[in-house]
């Protein structure tokens, strides 16, 4: 219980003012509150930086790709420099898990954004390109293509490390390949996938991620990212013996993890988030019914007039009638 649960609880009682301030992946990485709030500072700074980047986007369409598009390259060669000069491991997984260098990898590279804008700012093309140009039709062959190349980089990302997993020593030349550009990679390849669904190219795939399904787990997942650790740390806490680190064991923990997590996420949803999103609503539909009753009016004032204008027209038309009658 000390290691699990007192620890963190000490770190946030020293550290919570990092937390307000976004600045606790620079100052202290190791005393962290809660290790997945790593995630805030890091994606405040990749915002900063990035709300430049879609200002010029909008200003100077082809300077801001330019500048983005530096940003990616300028991105690859810091995680291929870091990695290449301190020797640091090519990503962080277990089998790979060394603390003399783990801990410097976690502050210097993990939770820094350089690390994280690359991918950042490939999302931020991808909704640029299908935002401000029109929709081709694609060769089918080159979609297929695409999809073929996509299924291969991900399949390469994921399995690539496999052979390492009995504590191989990854030669440095290809770690630095592996750090340098897997997460780009992996950029490029949901930015495919965003592309081919909205276009009209994603086919089953599509069909799998729109599944109505997944709508109540979306308004879950934050909240449940932000409550597994507690879980976790809760159930290692309370452990009296030693666990067995088999598949089976971990299946059941993933899964016991994932059912509690989304379970309090919900009674979190209906607690702290839901009357905040009614609120908002109210707000918000109030605002579409004036802007309703406004366009309303207008074309009720436009009807009106051309009522007017009709019946002005009928007028003089029975005037011209009679005195064409008084006439003849």
């Amino acid at each position: 219980w000390k290691d699990f649960v007192e620890s963190p609880v000490i770190n946030c009682k020293k550290s919570w003012w990092m937390n307000l301030l976004f600045i606790q992946n620079f100052l202290g990485p190791y005393d962290i509150c809660l290790y997945q709030s790593w995630f805030f500072p890091t994606m405040v700074h990749v915002f900063i930086i990035t709300a430049v980047l879609v200002y010029a986007l909008h200003r100077w369409p082809f300077g801001g790709v330019v500048s983005t598009v530096t940003v990616i390259v300028l991105s690859v060669l810091v995680m291929a420099l870091v990695t290449a000069i301190t020797g640091y491991p090519a990503t962080l997984a277990v089998y790979f898990y060394d603390y003399r260098t783990s801990i410097y990898f976690w502050k210097y590279v993990y939770t820094q954004f350089y690390t994280h804008i690359g991918s950042q700012c490939i999302g931020m093309l991808t909704a640029y390109f299908i935002a401000e140009y029109p929709i081709k039709k694609l060769d089918i062959r080159l979609v297929l293509l695409a999809w073929l190349a996509s299924l291969l980089t991900m399949s390469s990302i994921v399995l690539g490390l496999y052979d390492y997993r009995d504590g191989a020593e990854m030669s440095r030349s290809l770690a630095v390949f592996y750090a340098a550009f897997h997460r780009p990679a992996w950029a490029l390849v949901i930015g495919w996938i965003i592309y081919a669904c909205a276009t009209g190219y994603g086919g089953v795939v599509n069909s799998f991620l729109t599944w109505k399904a997944f709508m109540p787990l979306e308004r879950l997942s934050y909240l449940a990212y932000l409550l597994h650790i507690p879980i976790m740390y809760y159930h290692g806490g309370v452990q009296r013996e030693r666990m067995y680190m088999g598949h089976y064991n971990q299946l059941m923990c993933f899964l016991a993890y994932a059912v509690l997590s989304y379970a309090l996420a919900f009674v979190c949803y209906i607690i702290f988030q839901a009357p905040y999103e009614i609120i908002e609503g109210c707000i918000f539909n109030k605002s579409a019914e004036e802007n309703m009753w406004e366009r309303n009016s207008t074309s009720v004032s436009e009807i009106k007039l051309q009522k007017t204008s009709n019946q002005v027209t009928v007028d003089e038309e029975e005037n011209k009638s009679k005195v064409f009658n008084s006439r003849y």
